[in-house]
């Protein structure tokens, strides 16, 4: 890989984190929302964003809003970006399928 691409990736794996950490308890159920809450709502140490509290069947779930809201809508990405973050979601997800992370149906 090209080091102008890796770069472009990286930056789009750094968005996707920034939108996990800022919309993703929007999707939760009940229970992962109360656990999310109590870690986010901590002081000092004991506090934790989204990426550190869940997997990644919750990146999955939140590519679409990813793609398709965020991407868009808050950081008004160009067609190149938003290029270069759908490839960089696909290559992810097969990424997460072939490391086991999560099933085929999943990525």
């Amino acid at each position: 890989m090209k080091s102008r691409t890796a770069g472009q990736y990286a930056a789009v794996i750094d968005l996707l984190t920034h939108q996990l950490n800022g919309y993703g308890y929007e999707g939760l159920a009940n229970k992962e929302e109360q656990l999310f809450n109590k870690h986010y709502n901590a002081n000092g140490k004991a506090h934790r964003e989204f990426v550190q509290l869940f997997g990644a069947d919750k990146i999955v779930e939140n590519l679409g809003k990813f793609l398709g809201y965020f991407m868009v809508r808050k950081v008004m990405a160009g067609v190149e970006l938003k290029s270069v973050a759908g490839t960089a979601a696909k290559k992810l997800s097969q990424w997460l399928v072939a490391k086991r992370y999560i099933g085929e149906e999943e990525g």
